[in-house]
This record gives C-alpha cells, structure tokens and sequence, in this order.
C-alpha cells in the first residue's frame, strides 16, 4: 500500500470518528437553559380602596410620583355614614371632622395607577389607586416546557435576566406556577434579581419593562437525552404510559 493510500485510508478513519463524535453529541446534548417566550420587570403592590362607597374629593398624588408610609393619598366622602365604623378596611384612613375619609400609603413607593378622578365616585372595595412597593421588583417569566424539562427546573435554579440594553443581571428561580396545554407545560417563574434597582439603568430597570430570561435546566448527565428519547419513543408506540 502506498504512502498516498495510506494517507486516504487515515484521513477517512479520522471523518468517520469525527462525524460519530458530532452526532453522538448531538443526539446526546439536552437543551441546557430554558429560554423564556415572554418576560417583564415587576412589583409588588398594594391597592389602595374602601370598604364603602363615595365621592373622591382630592386626589394628594400623581401617578408615577413617590410615597412614603402614612402618606395622605386620597379623600373620599362616604355615602353612608355607618361605613366609617368598617372593621374590614383593608387601606389605612384617617377621618376628618366632616366625615372625609382619607386613604393612607401603607408602605413606601411609586404610584402605579389611579382609577378614580377627584370628583368621580368610587364604589365599595374598588381599588381607588395602586402602590408598587420600594424594593421589590422581580421578574416574571413564561415558558412553554416538555414535562421532562419542566422536571429539571429545579428550586434555585440560576437565571440569567437580559435588559433590553444586553446587559444581563444574575438571579435565581424562586417560585413557579404551571398549567399543561397540548401536554406541555406552560410554566410561569418568578425570578429573584439582587442586581434590580427601582429605576436603575436610565429608567429600564422598572415595572412593565420587557426583559428575556434563560433558566438553568439540571443536568442528569450524558446518559439523559438518550434515555429521554427512548422513552419517548415507547410511550408513543404504547409500550409505556
């Protein structure tokens, strides 16, 4: 055999185990990471309401202006006078000599949204306003899973959360809620950031703000996708349930 054959011989035994190596990765390799279809900043809040209707007769706040705890957000005159005497209040108030009730901020924060004009008429337990609380953004995020996957999302599962800017902050899974349409699993997460800050980077780093989340999936090992498939395969021809 010639030094030319040899040659040939030796660099077609090196593709083929080049091209077994690829396709044994690939058909070994489980996605990794999780990447959201949808995801947005948000806050925890609180509505801001009564137990009774009335007429909204001044409004102390603007929406998106800041509060502090105890501050004076909304004048409402009830309809009823009995409804002053309400146990239920869920919205700390304070009432004037002339029957004026006013709403309270139970914490500090951002005025979110405001329902009702001075002027117009609240009726009992709409929310009049919504608070979002100081320091308490967090992430929401919504995937679609197979079951497999939506297994391997594990309690504190590292998150990566990208800012429309492409800078990316670290965080972990701290809750998830699931429903199965078309038996997948249509998996809500709640992302723990340390690095969001209300109304950081230039404003981005605020409620509604649209963001794009990748969850760490726990890898079982090499063995795993293959085993995933098989079984895949056996539960669609009827040999597993």
């Amino acid at each position: 055999m010639t030094w030319i054959a040899r040659l040939k011989l030796l660099g077609g035994v090196v593709s083929v185990i080049l091209l077994v190596a690829v396709l044994t990765v690939v058909f070994t390799q489980r996605v990794s990471h999780a990447t959201s279809e949808s995801a947005s900043i948000e806050a925890l809040s609180y509505p801001v309401g009564s137990t009774f209707g009335g007429v909204v007769t001044h409004v102390y706040v603007q929406q998106g202006g800041h509060v502090k705890k105890g501050d004076r957000l909304i004048d409402v005159r009830p309809t009823q006078t009995d409804a002053l005497l309400s146990k239920n209040a869920k919205t700390p108030y304070s009432v004037t000599t002339d029957g004026v009730t006013t709403l309270l901020a139970t914490a500090d924060g951002s005025v979110a949204d405001l329902n009702v004009p001075a002027g117009g008429f609240a009726t009992a337990g709409q929310t009049i306003a919504t608070v979002d609380e100081d320091d308490s953004l967090y992430v929401r995020a919504e995937l679609t899973l197979s079951p497999q996957d939506y297994a391997r999302i594990l309690p504190g599962a590292a998150a990566t959360v990208t800012l429309p800017n492409q800078r990316d902050l670290k965080g972990h899974v701290e809750s998830l809620e699931v429903r199965t349409e078309a038996g997948q699993a249509v998996t809500t997460a709640k992302i723990a950031v340390k690095g969001l800050v209300d109304h950081g980077d230039l404003g981005l780093q605020s409620p509604g703000t649209p963001v794009q989340v990748s969850i760490a999936l726990h890898d079982d090992g090499v063995f795993s996708g293959p085993l995933d498939t098989l079984r895949g395969f056996a539960r669609s021809i009827g040999l597993l349930p």
